[in-house]
């Protein structure tokens, strides 16, 4: 008979000290009765749109819709009324559920928040949730506190999105590349706890949409993805899903009945779809993901380069150069596409797989022509920066509403134009457009003063044009400064800057400097005489 050793608690101890000692590195130890259990993991983006998911780096996100069901929450209009209790009805849910799973002490369950204050939703949720100042926060004390073994039911809410856009921003997308990153890392504690495979994971949004739809928008409500086993892989988008339909798949998971009428009981809402292959029902069959449009300047040859990229490699890409819907008469995409006459764009793409089409792609870009360089000091005030230096030049004149329209606007300053052509430019012609809305505190300027030259610090004055403000000045209108190059300038300078072309003279220069005297505060005659005032600018045309 063997005698028992005294130290033999201390050398296990020992042992788990020592990585790989018992295990090796690459596995993972089992979870003792835990193998076979089924466990839910619920994902809440808000304000995610499908626009969203096309255009932003979402490789996690993607995985999910391409080997799981994807469908549509109803978008939640938020102009439209919310009915009394519709507000914060998934998280009173959730609550409930949550009671109810403590009650039978079947497993334990995480409620995981992001920037929902304690005092916006009342209830279960509330006393039961962890609520984090980020999205990183949450996430790290979830992989290394919150997803123990015995956890079957998480539910992370990750923050919403920026402030609701007119368009889609390039913030939006970029916030979105990165929850997914952060989901990424959620997935991987899910592996490494030998929970992957029987977790069922759903993605759902609260239906608002962090951006206003645009007419080209073929997905017109918010997305919903489920992928675990069991769960089909089916694309329809048109399938439109409630939030009562996931929490009952979820109870129908677990195997669990709570008796409480707000919690939706055990519901397989997958069984109950329609046939697909019910000639009646119209499916699409496919999620196409938008092309992505990728313009790439080559500044040392004037001329620009266009990308177009899709998801998926066997898609076919059609875009337009001119507005016009490529969908009907685009052009295939092939290989870059080279643009080199000078102009605006307004490219818009759209991908075809197997007859189904995306919803448009549209981008606006200008080339200048000839023109290497656009400085302007000082630079434009945030609010009135619209699109950037690019308005001055992309032959889109703007409309009287300077609120609405495309104008850059500055207040209380002189203002200083450089153009810097690169190599040498021909000009004939300069003609600045100024607004005057006087109510809204935006005046003519004082005086316009143009200067040419090949050394920008050594520049030859073409010519300057002034004017005075008059209580009798209409009140909304728009004036342009155009200053012409005459033959009496072009006698006047060297033969470096006067050209001789087909025996005419030419003025050919490498910088064009345009210095604007603003009326930096109201006239005398104002309701306000003396108050800092406005100067507007939309477009600056060189010929």
């Amino acid at each position: 008979m063997t005698r028992p050793n005294k130290y033999r608690h201390f050398i296990y101890f020992l042992l788990l000290l020592i990585p790989g000692s018992i295990w090796p590195v690459s596995t993972y130890p089992p979870l003792k009765g835990k193998t076979g259990n089924k466990n839910v993991l619920i994902l809440e983006i808000r304000g995610m749109t499908y626009e969203m998911l096309e255009r932003a780096y979402a490789p996690n996100l993607k995985y999910l819709i391409k080997n799981g069901f994807l469908a549509s929450t109803r978008y939640l209009n938020p102009e439209e009324p919310v009915a009394p209790g519709q507000r914060g009805a998934v998280r009173r849910k959730l609550g409930r559920m949550v009671l109810c799973y403590d009650s039978l002490r079947v497993f334990q369950s995480s409620l995981n928040t992001v920037g929902v204050f304690s005092d916006t939703i009342r209830g279960p949720f509330t006393l039961l949730r962890k609520n984090f100042r980020s999205n990183e926060s949450m996430v790290k004390d979830f992989i290394n506190n919150s997803n123990g073994s015995n956890v079957r039911f998480s539910f992370l809410s990750f923050r919403t999105f920026l402030s609701k856009q007119n368009h889609l921003e390039r913030d939006q997308i970029n916030e979105l590349t990165t929850i997914d990153s952060l989901i990424g890392i959620v997935f991987k504690s899910y592996q490494e706890k030998v929970k992957w495979d029987q977790t069922t994971v759903m993605v759902l949004t609260d239906g608002t949409a962090g951006h206003k739809y645009q007419s080209t928008e073929l997905y017109k409500n918010t997305p919903i993805i489920i992928k675990g086993p069991g769960i089909p892989v089916i694309q329809s988008v048109e399938t439109l899903v409630t939030s009562d339909d996931l929490l009952a798949l979820a109870n129908n998971i677990l195997e669990v009945s709570c008796q409480d009428p707000v919690v939706p009981g055990m519901r397989d809402f997958l069984a109950e779809m329609p046939n697909r292959s019910d000639s009646t029902i119209t499916f699409r069959p496919h999620f196409v993901s938008r092309p992505d449009i990728l313009v790439y300047p080559m500044r040392n040859r004037n001329m620009l380069e266009l990308e177009l990229l899709a998801d998926n490699d066997n898609a076919v890409i059609y875009y337009s150069l001119d507005s016009t819907d490529p969908r009907v008469n685009g052009i295939e995409y092939k290989n870059l596409v080279p643009i080199k006459d000078a102009g605006v764009y307004f490219i818009r793409a759209a991908t075809n797989y197997n007859g189904v089409w995306s919803s448009v792609t549209q981008q606006k870009v200008t080339l200048r022509h000839n023109l290497a360089n656009i400085e302007i000091d000082p630079q434009p005030d945030a609010k009135y920066y619209f699109d950037g230096i690019d308005e001055l030049v992309d032959g889109d004149t703007a409309g009287l509403d300077f609120a609405v329209d495309k104008w850059l606007g500055f207040q209380g300053k002189d203002v200083n134009f450089l153009f810097s052509f690169g190599s040498k430019r021909e000009i004939h012609s300069i003609d600045i457009s100024v607004l005057q809305d006087y109510i809204s505190w935006i005046f003519l300027p004082k005086k316009i003063t143009v200067l040419v030259g090949d050394d920008r610090n050594h520049m030859v004055e073409l010519g300057s044009q002034a004017h005075e403000s008059n209580v009798d000045d209409e009140k909304n209108i728009r004036k342009h400064f155009v200053f012409h190059v005459e033959d009496s300038f072009l006698q006047s300078v060297s033969s470096n800057l006067a050209k001789k072309k087909k025996r005419k003279r030419t003025l050919q220069v490498k910088y064009l400097q345009i210095k604007v005297e603003a009326q930096k505060t109201a006239p005398e005659w104002f309701s306000l005489p003396g108050a800092q005032v406005w100067f507007f600018t939309d477009e600056i045309k060189i010929e």
